[in-house]
């Protein structure tokens, strides 16, 4: 796969230089307004032939979706999306196919951080651009080995939090509480160790996810996250498959049905 961080960094380091200032506060984004007109010819001329390459190269088809499948909203999950939904189940093929642990245990199921995810995937031709702008950060897969308690403190989080992008488990929230939790279509065993797929930022603590911390066992699946989707789309397009978002009430709220 062409790696392109390298020269990304560049051209990032290149605008920085440029005088700015915060015009907005607001947490999630930064509007930046210039305060000189256009740019220093010279570094135009330096920066134009990495542009013009990370452009042809960012711009390069991956797959085609049959549907939209919009950003999560962060200050207000639901409890599931197209597109958490989507990129779980991934990820989870992904671990299936290239995870070949020790102890022949199989990753049980996937909980990743809606926080993660800052853009949507458009209907039609998916780019590697698209997906930098999904998964914007460099996260690695990641395998935590966990005790039931442990698991269990990880459903009261997600039922507590109304959901997160889930895969191979089905649970339901009632009154902020988790019920029934199902996991690869077997019930919750408190007595048991699962191992779950997340990401290292996550594994680590990261998004408030402490159940995370003093698990049994860390395993770097060995990819980052945005390189496992862009893998898994170009095997679908070879395969001739059309990529698609659904709703499955994997994570549903109990007291509605």
């Amino acid at each position: 796969m062409i790696r392109i961080y390298p020269i990304l960094l560049l051209l990032f380091v290149v605008a920085a230089c440029r005088p700015a200032k915060i015009v907005s506060s607001d947490a999630d984004s930064y509007a930046m307004k210039n305060d000189t007109v256009g740019i220093d010819s010279s570094i135009y001329k330096m920066i134009l032939p990495y542009k013009t390459y990370v452009d042809k190269a960012m711009d390069v088809t991956l797959a085609f979706a049959a549907n939209e499948m919009p950003a999560p909203n962060r200050k207000n999950i639901a409890t599931e999306t197209l597109l958490g939904n989507f990129l779980a189940d991934v990820f989870m093929k992904y671990t299936n196919e290239f995870y070949k642990p020790a102890d022949g245990q199989t990753v049980d199921f996937a909980l990743f951080n809606t926080g993660g995810i800052r853009n949507s995937l458009p209907k039609g031709a998916i780019t590697i651009r698209n997906v930098f702008e999904v998964l914007p950060f460099d996260n690695r897969l990641t395998v935590v080995t966990m005790s039931g308690d442990s698991v269990q403190a990880l459903f009261n989080y997600v039922a507590k939090k109304g959901g997160d992008p889930v895969s191979g488990l089905q649970l339901g929230i009632s009154n902020g509480k988790p019920v029934n939790p199902i996991i690869q279509g077997k019930p919750f065993d408190k007595t048991k160790t699962y191992k779950v797929l997340t990401n290292d930022f996550c594994a680590m603590g990261g998004d408030y996810m402490g159940f995370f911390t003093g698990a049994k066992n860390y395993e770097d699946v060995g990819a980052v996250l945005r390189d496992a989707i862009i893998h898994k789309l170009k095997e679908y397009n070879a395969q001739g498959l059309e990529i698609e978002g659904k709703l499955d009430q994997r994570i549903y709220n109990a007291d509605a049905k």
